[in-house]
């Protein structure tokens, strides 16, 4: 349905129960749901929310580098060698946010109070079921 019209239909179902209502307060009550959706709307926007508990794993990578040229110098002048590829593991990282501070980073209440989650005014979903 979405906000506005769940606002309409609970104006309707107030003023006239289950019966019909008027053309001139149809209209009284669509604006009124328009208005409220769009003050509702701009409250939770402009809201700042804090993260009180994240968990968040990027998992281990592995590679190799690429081959290389390195240049020496010997007797006869400059010499290009080939260095060899070698494997690079770069390891798990898990980042831990929590309010109470119950996670292995000693950071991790600090950081919870000054992270901000907030809602994307462009990605609004007004067409929820």
């Amino acid at each position: 349905m979405g906000l506005k019209k769940d606002i309409q239909e609970a104006f309707k179902t107030s003023i006239a129960g289950n019966g019909d209502v008027s053309e001139d307060n149809l209209a009284n009550i669509k604006q009124l749901a328009t208005d409220l959706e769009t003050a509702i709307e701009k409250f939770i926007v402009n809201q700042t929310f804090t993260v009180r508990k994240l968990s968040a794993t990027a998992v281990g990578v592995q590679g190799t580098t690429a081959p290389t040229t390195a240049t020496g110098a010997n007797a006869g002048g400059p010499v290009a060698s080939v260095v060899a590829p070698t494997a690079v593991t770069v390891p798990t990282l898990t980042v831990e946010v929590d309010e109470t501070g119950g996670v292995a980073n000693p950071k991790g209440s600090v950081e919870s109070l000054t992270s901000e989650v907030g809602l994307d005014k462009n990605k609004i979903n007004r067409d929820y079921n």
